[in-house]
């Protein structure tokens, strides 16, 4: 149905199903969704990470608009962990992860500056190591 109704994958691309000749599985709409993973991080948590909490997902930092100042490492590397989508998923699974393992983020966020190190920053050098190797 998607090539005959969009034959050159124009209509939100990789959305539900990939483009015919692709090797990738089709979306599960039946799926858990992410609200289920978010609503284990506890709310308080929620509301001091609201940046990454906010994210709804619809992809609009995608683009490959060249005009578009939207997200330039991810348009360069074009490995969507990069967009501010991927920044944002990758946040509230670490939470999530944290809250699994009885980790007080908000608590560890407090603790941290004392050492002279912020959970903010910690993050990013993190993310960026495991980058960079």
């Amino acid at each position: 149905m998607k090539a005959a109704f969009d034959p050159h994958n124009r209509l939100n691309p990789g959305k539900i199903c990939p483009p015919e000749g692709l090797d990738a599985p089709m979306m599960k709409v039946d799926a858990v969704k992410r609200g289920t993973f978010d609503r284990q991080i506890p709310i308080a948590v929620r509301q001091q990470w609201r940046g990454a909490m906010e994210c709804n997902g619809n992809g609009l930092c995608f683009n490959f608009d060249a005009r578009s100042p939207m997200c330039p490492s991810m348009k360069i590397t074009q490995n969507r962990i990069h967009s501010p989508k991927g920044r944002a998923t990758l946040v509230r699974e670490w939470l999530r992860l944290l809250r699994d393992r009885g980790v007080d983020p908000l608590k560890l966020e407090q603790e941290l500056p004392e050492s002279g190190v912020s959970l903010r920053t910690l993050i990013a050098r993190t993310r960026n190591s495991w980058h960079a190797n």
